[in-house]
């Protein structure tokens, strides 16, 4: 009986929804487009989160392992690889490696990796990988490399004992091990491409890609100012995962001195997350609740009507990559973001991108300057195809040497 071939997409847990995770689904849809069967395997999945992200009409097929320890996760992750027999393993971030590295060892298979950010883009509290003593001769070389990092990381390790120290070391092992086995790493910037091969010593593959193609001749569907009841007034747009290194309270914090100047200003800020009742907090704080609206998960439905109705778009987050600023872009809008923010050269000149420093003063500056500058023209349409995720996973596929898939003479075994 023939089948299709098979891509596996593996994540460790399921349960909550951002970019990366939009991504994976992005890249999940394209490959079935292309012609392979793609099973996500995981050990956690929430399908509440999975519906605000899903692109247009995609079913995914997910299966939940079982992971009562680490090691039962690995073998039954190991055992489900070997029954299904899959072409190609993917995964999209280095700690899904502790258990691929293992899963895969000593068998045929082998993975490729998605690298969004390495250990050194989250926060000392999430990630305490960056602190061991494998990685001691480059810390502070790539700690001082982006304002974020130093803002963010500690210089030290918080405090730990003996046992946590052990533990420490051995997931740090396995990880690096685990990423320098992959067979190769997709990463979205030179930055990146610059971590990994400090951190891994492993040459990466620079791609971008940010939005489905038809986003270039999107027709406006909403009039989301309408719905708001902002008609009248300039809209500057945030749309994030409220959570510290969003820096969602700086911008809050910069709209502040802007209101002042401004009058005829609202902020909306869409997203959820842990950081959102103290940032409704300082919005109170500041006395400007009434121009700044929180308007929570945004659908993806709505999403891009949400873009096509603010002024500008400002990101103030600690990023060299974000998918959202792509989506402005695309749609022709003026957008506010952080120096960490790295761009390619056929995108530097633009009049429509505005960049700021990480603090309030600077990034109250760009905003105004934004405001108050006329664009002329949209970004070259034949520079924004090449952000689309059919021409990213096209490269893609290409580097992992998959063409157009004929189906093949053998069973799935589910």
């Amino acid at each position: 009986m023939k089948r299709k071939k098979l891509a596996i997409i593996f994540h460790e847990s399921l349960t909550w929804i951002s970019g990366g995770e939009r991504f994976m689904y992005e890249e999940a849809k394209f490959l079935e487009e292309y012609g392979l069967k793609v099973i996500f395997l995981t050990f956690a999945f929430d399908s509440n989160e999975l519906f605000f992200v899903l692109p247009g009409g995609y079913q995914p097929h997910i299966e939940v392992l079982n992971k009562k320890g680490p090691w039962a996760g690995i073998w039954h992750l190991r055992k489900r690889i070997k029954q299904l027999k899959p072409e190609i393993i993917i995964t999209h971030y280095p700690l899904n490696c502790r258990f691929l590295y293992p899963a895969t060892l000593f068998t045929k298979f082998s993975y490729f990796l998605h690298i969004f950010s390495t250990m050194f883009w989250f926060t000392s509290q999430q990630d305490l990988t960056k602190y061991s003593f494998l990685y001691r001769k480059v810390f502070d070389k790539i700690r001082n490399s982006t304002p974020g990092h130093k803002e963010f990381i500690f210089p030290r390790a918080p405090q730990m004992n003996l046992i946590e120290k052990i533990r420490l070391e051995l997931l740090t092992l396995l990880v690096h091990l685990g990423v320098r086995k992959a067979k190769k790493i997709f990463v979205f910037s030179k930055q990146m491409k610059w971590e990994v091969k400090l951190l891994y010593g492993k040459e990466a593959i620079i791609l971008k890609g940010a939005y489905p193609e038809n986003i270039l001749s999107y027709k406006q569907n909403k009039d989301i100012k309408r719905e708001l009841g902002i008609v009248n007034k300039k809209m500057i747009l945030n749309i994030n995962t409220l959570q510290s290194r969003k820096r969602v309270d700086l911008l809050i914090k910069a709209f502040k001195i802007i209101s002042k100047k401004l009058n005829n200003c609202v902020l909306v800020i869409g997203g959820k997350g842990p950081e959102e009742m103290s940032l409704k907090k300082l919005a109170s704080e500041l006395n400007i609740s009434d121009k700044v609206e929180f308007v929570g998960r945004i659908d993806e439905e709505d999403l891009w009507d949400f873009y096509k109705n603010c002024d500008i778009f400002v990101h103030p987050n600690w990023a060299d990559f974000v998918l959202t600023i792509y989506e402005a872009l695309a749609l022709g809008k003026r957008i506010v973001c952080s120096s960490e923010m790295e761009f390619d050269d056929c995108l530097k000149d633009y009049p429509s991108i505005f960049i700021a420093e990480p603090t309030i003063d600077d990034f109250a500056r760009a905003i105004e300057e934004a405001l108050k500058t006329k664009v002329d023209g949209k970004i070259d349409r034949k520079i924004l195809a090449r952000y689309s995720w059919e021409y990213y996973f096209k490269r893609v596929l290409e580097e992992l040497g998959v063409s157009r898939v004929k189906e093949i003479d053998y069973e799935y075994n589910f």
